[in-house]
């Protein structure tokens, strides 16, 4: 199954309340239910103000669940949304970080996020 998984963004951004996140952003109590419950269906407009303020892409709030009862090749375009849940244990990873090595995890994730 094909859906959106906003919070799951929000997080890996480093913001720890999604729904706070999502207040700030002008966002309805309904629609921050529907937003979070990884809805299947979402306006456009949604998507493309969420790349644009979490700097990212539609596949990257998009994830993908295979079904059970049609298996799916290794090597099919939509592995590439298969998600492991990394979004808490980004900030508790760099909590765990020593102080002596923060500088370098910093310029680390700097490196990885400058353009090729």
């Amino acid at each position: 199954m094909l859906r959106y998984n906003i919070e799951r963004m929000i997080l890996m951004r480093g913001h720890t309340n999604p729904k706070s996140y999502l207040k700030r952003m002008g966002y309805t109590r309904y629609v921050i239910s529907h937003l979070l419950s990884n809805p299947r269906h979402l306006d456009i407009a949604y998507i493309e103000r969420f790349c644009h303020e979490l700097r990212c892409t539609p596949n990257d709030l998009m994830e993908w669940e295979p079904s059970k009862s049609e298996p799916t090749e290794k090597d099919h375009p939509l592995t590439k949304l298969r998600r492991n849940d990394l979004s808490a244990p980004v900030q508790s990873a760099l909590l765990s970080v020593p102080a002596e090595k923060l500088d370098e995890a910093v310029a680390y994730l700097q490196q990885l996020g400058k353009p090729e």
